[in-house]
């Protein structure tokens, strides 16, 4: 009966490295009340404004407003929608981050790596040629970027307006923890995972 945003909450209080969380939200009263005794200093539960409210709004533009708010440069980026992430993974993403900004690259994005047999919105094979029938796990992998987390600093979101910079490095996410509930299936199978 845990709300939704608490399971990515409570990894991300558990990070030592993360010291402060917002949580921006059109729901204010309710995520207070569900937080009851989660309440910790690093988080600050913020009222998203009216002009971004709404399914329109591009993520992007409720990140700049955040980033007022955000006492660090580098910023970290999750949805509650992401609940089966786990403290181990969002770690390992944020020691690939800081390697990763020393050679150069100014974000991290994370994607799930597909093995399989693609193909475009005309049918034509993206990844391998249609008259071979090579095994799938040989054929070159597909990446999905998969909403799970985000690792940029304000320079380079202010760069280019956006979560991911012009020079940004990945993590592949393991299948079993990538799950982004965008409907009532995901809902299902997350449910059904989380059990």
């Amino acid at each position: 009966n845990k709300a939704l945003f608490k399971w990515i909450l409570e990894k991300l209080i558990s990070i030592n490295e993360i010291d402060q969380i917002i949580i921006n939200t059109d729901a204010v009263r309710k995520v207070k009340n569900k937080l009851e005794d989660k309440i910790n200093k690093k988080i600050i539960v913020k009222q998203r404004i009216d002009k971004l409210k709404g399914n329109k709004i591009s993520m992007n533009e409720i990140i700049k407003d955040d980033l007022k708010d955000s006492i660090h440069d580098n910023i970290i980026m999750t949805h509650a929608t992401n609940p089966l992430l786990t403290k181990d993974f969002i770690a390992k993403c944020i020691e690939k981050y800081k390697k990763s900004i020393k050679k150069s690259y100014d974000s991290l994005v994370t994607f799930d790596e597909f093995y399989g047999r693609f193909f475009d919105h005309n049918f034509k094979p993206l990844n391998h040629k249609a008259d071979q029938l090579l095994q799938t796990q040989d054929l070159k992998p597909l990446y999905f970027e998969n909403s799970n987390l985000y690792i940029f600093s304000k320079k380079s979101f202010k760069k280019k307006n956006n979560r991911i910079g012009n020079k940004p490095n990945f993590m592949v996410t393991p299948k079993e923890i990538s799950l982004d509930i965008d409907n009532k299936a995901d809902w299902k199978i997350a449910e059904k995972l989380i059990k």
